[in-house]
C-alpha cells in the first residue's frame, strides 16, 4: 500500500471513530438515566457519579436507575429513592436548605471577605500623600533635630564615617 492510502485510510478510520464517539456522547446527554446518574454520587469512588463510575456497585446502581425510570418512576422518585437509603450525602448537587447552605454561600462569602479583608489591608498600609503631610516630612529634611533621636543618631554616625 502507499503512504498516501496509509494516511487516507488512518484518516478515514479516526474520523469514523470520533463521530462515533461524539454520536455517543450527544445520546448520553439526552438520556435520563445517564443524567440522573451524573447527579447521584458512587458510594466506593465517592467523589465521582455512578454514570461514569467504573465500580461494581455505581453500576448496579445505574442499572437500578434504568430499571425504575423503564418502571415509570420520576427523576425526583429516584433520587429520593436513594436520599432515603444513603441520606443527602449521595447528591452530588445536594438541595439549598438547613446546613446545606453552608456548602452554597460558603464559598462566594469567604472569597467576598477575603477579597474586602486583602483591600483594607492594602489601602491601610499605603502612606498616606496628603500635601501637609509631604510639606511636613520635606521640612524635616536635612534637619536631625526635627526628626527622631533615632534618626538624629544614624545621621550623626553616617557623618562621622564620612569623615573618619
Amino acid at each position: 500500500m502507499s503512504g498516501r492510502r496509509v494516511a487516507a485510510t488512518l484518516q478515514l478510520v479516526f474520523l469514523l471513530l470520533f463521530l462515533g464517539r461524539s454520536a455517543r456522547a450527544s445520546r448520553d446527554r439526552e438520556d435520563p438515566a445517564y443524567l440522573l446518574g451524573k447527579e447521584l454520587r458512587c458510594p466506593v469512588c465517592q467523589g465521582m457519579p455512578i454514570a461514569e463510575s467504573p465500580s461494581p456497585m455505581a453500576q448496579d446502581m445505574m442499572k437500578q436507575v434504568r430499571g425504575m425510570l423503564a418502571a415509570g418512576k420520576s427523576p425526583a422518585q429516584v433520587r429520593q429513592y436513594y436520599v432515603e437509603r444513603f441520606g443527602e450525602w449521595v447528591l452530588l448537587r445536594p438541595p439549598p436548605h438547613g446546613f446545606n447552605w453552608l456548602v452554597w454561600l460558603g464559598p462566594p462569602a469567604a472569597f467576598l471577605l477575603l477579597g474586602a479583608l486583602s483591600f483594607a489591608a492594602l489601602r491601610k498600609g499605603r502612606p498616606s500623600a496628603s500635601p501637609a503631610a509631604v510639606a511636613k516630612s520635606d521640612a524635616g529634611v536635612g534637619d536631625a533635630g526635627a526628626a527622631s533621636p533615632y534618626a538624629a543618631a544614624i545621621a550623626a554616625e553616617m557623618q562621622g564615617e564620612r569623615h573618619g
